[in-house]
């Protein structure tokens, strides 16, 4: 185990047991068994018996619980995370299955080493049981989501420049925490010719590899791995190391599926378990994405964006996004309000204040339609004011007392032809 690791532990076992000193790290660490786990593989069953504790070095782990035969995820299991204390404790069966959603290292402490330590440092036993009765008390708090640390870039069309994509958004990441970018030619650099085609996991240049990738996760808080242009050895690590896979497109190219996509990112082949992402890049004159809908229909992807890379306020909006810092604006209903709503994103506007998601309900929802569309305050109000001057077109009031044929008629006039993918 390798300071960057032993480091990691401590984490693990301040979340598991609260903080440690370096003499009990000491005693434990020559105790523990590394495993590598490679992504979809599963670590244990729901109902297998609780034999030990896993603390995650480096990786990423889901947890899922049977529901009338359905496996209905639980969470997710981060670096520096451990699990299966509980049930060292209780000595009951594991309450879910547990699977690696990419390339994983685990420290496993056994039930039985377990015991030996409690035994010599009582004081252990009492702290891991406050931690865990303290976890028991929140469990029914909504778990906050895990932000990607480590992103695959893979280009599905021809056409996408990786490396510049992946230095501007590190540029942008840095904002929000250290970033970092590894290419199959940065491996090289650094190890030699072919060090990122090596496959020989026993093998002492592939053993370096991993360990360096690995300090690099440590190291930064933000990962991104460009995949090579084909099937490589490089492009199907990066698949096995990503947090998140972000499949990268030119909109204007065919809309069909990446041999790459079929071969290693979906089916019985697919090298991860990891969520997916589609990032669509638009030419720099683009004002109105279009036919979003027929891409996503033929990927199974978690989300998407919509990105003109030469924008650097498109680029910008990308890295809050990944980076857990986006800013999301909904706009509440009442009539009349809908003016003042125009007014908060004229101010928004005049203090630089980026709106990357937006809704609302009622007059909200109608307001949301044109920054989401990409207009200004100025150019909302115009159509607003233009299309709402008729606000109060009475009608017998047996449902309602205002018919809102006005309102009706702006909505459809600028959202019937758009898809709400395409916003």
């Amino acid at each position: 185990m390798n300071p960057n690791q032993r480091d990691t532990l401590v984490s693990c076992l301040a979340q598991a047991v609260g903080p440690v000193e370096d003499s009990f790290v000491d005693t434990l660490v020559p105790l523990l068994r590394l495993i590598e786990l490679p992504g979809g593989k599963m670590l244990f069953q729901e109902g297998d018996p609780s034999d030990g504790v896993y603390f995650v070095i480096s990786g990423r782990l889901q947890a899922c619980v049977n529901d009338e035969g359905r496996q209905k995820p639980l969470g997710e299991v981060a670096r520096g995370e451990a699990l299966g204390e509980i049930g060292i404790l209780t000595g009951e069966p594991r309450r879910a299955t547990v699977s690696a959603l990419r390339d994983s290292v685990l420290a496993y402490l056994s039930r039985e080493v377990f015991e030996q330590l409690w035994r010599r440092q009582p004081e252990v036993l009492l702290q891991i049981s406050r931690v865990v009765i303290d976890r028991l008390k929140q469990s029914d708090r909504p778990q906050k989501v895990k932000r990607p640390a480590t992103v695959c870039l893979l280009a599905v069309t021809e056409g996408v420049d990786l490396r510049r994509l992946g230095e501007d958004l590190v540029a942008e990441l840095d904002r929000f925490g250290v970033a970092a970018m590894e290419t199959s030619a940065s491996i090289d650099a650094r190890f030699g010719a072919g060090a990122a085609e090596t496959t020989d996991r026993e093998a002492e240049l592939h053993q370096k590899v991993t360990m360096w990738l690995d300090d690099v996760e440590y190291w930064n808080e933000y990962v991104l791995l460009a995949a090579d242009g084909g099937d490589t050895e490089w492009t199907r690590r990066c698949l096995r190391q990503a947090d998140e896979v972000m499949l990268v497109a030119r909109a204007e190219a065919p809309v069909e599926l990446h041999p790459i996509e079929e071969a290693l990112c979906m089916g019985e082949g697919a090298l991860t378990a990891t969520r997916q992402a589609l990032l669509l890049l638009h030419e720099e004159g683009t004002a109105r994405p279009s036919g979003t809908r027929a891409w996503l229909d033929r990927r199974p992807v978690d989300t998407h964006y919509h990105v003109r890379p030469s924008h650097p306020r498109d680029m910008a909006r990308l890295a809050r996004t990944l980076s857990g810092n986006a800013i999301g604006l909904v706009l509440g209903g009442g009539g009349a309000r809908g003016f003042a709503h125009l007014g908060l994103l004229r101010a928004l506007e005049e203090l630089d204040t980026p709106i990357d998601m937006i809704g609302g309900t009622s007059i909200g929802a109608t307001i949301a339609l044109w920054p989401a569309q990409g207009y200004s305050a100025a150019e909302a109000l115009e159509i607003v004011d233009r299309g709402f001057r008729s606000l109060l077109d009475y009608t017998p009031p047996i449902a309602s007392l205002l018919a809102g044929r006005s309102i009706s008629r702006t909505i459809e006039r600028h959202a019937a032809a758009w898809d709400i993918e395409d916003l």
